[in-house]
């Protein structure tokens, strides 16, 4: 639940923020909660749903120069991917905190990093918050720069998994 904290607080923003004339403008439906909370609620169903199965576990290498191996996580449910822990590490080798990424039909529904959580909605970033849930960036080519980022290093991740 840890990794959550920072989702979790931007739930909680966007529901006290929820009713201001800005949110009636840009909201897309009364009926369609905020990305936030339909982030949490994926990650809490998809939490839910991989308690009992045991994951597949590996060391996969990153992308620095004398990269020792990060340790990783996988589960799968109908052999695809739902869930994916990747241990971030320094430029030491030394553990930071975890990167965890929330797949639906192979499609990024969430993610959370050491100092950041991610929301999706229909298969695009629609809120990036730091720790605190604060919002860090809106605007939509930052938005979009950072949902190819991380699309792609969960791609990274996932491409070096060794498949059962």
């Amino acid at each position: 639940m840890r990794h959550q904290a920072g989702l979790i607080a931007l739930v909680v923003l966007a529901a006290c923020n929820r009713d201001t004339p800005s949110n009636r403008i840009t909201d897309a439906s009364e009926s369609s909660p905020p990305p936030a909370i339909q982030a949490m609620i994926a990650m809490v169903t998809i939490d839910s749903a991989t308690n009992d199965l045991k994951p597949l576990e590996a060391k996969l290498k990153g992308d620095l120069p004398g990269d020792l191996g990060h340790p990783a996580k996988l589960w799968l449910i109908d052999g695809k991917p739902v869930k994916l822990v990747v241990t971030e590490l320094n430029e030491r080798g030394f553990a930071q905190g975890e990167s965890t990424w929330y797949f639906r039909n192979d499609t990024l529904v969430a993610a959370t990093a050491p100092l950041a959580s991610y929301a999706f909605r229909d298969g695009r970033l629609a809120e990036w918050a730091d720790r605190g849930g604060i919002v860090v960036q809106s605007h939509p080519d930052s938005l979009a720069a950072r949902d190819r980022e991380l699309k792609k290093k969960s791609r990274f991740w996932l491409d070096q998994f060794p498949t059962p």
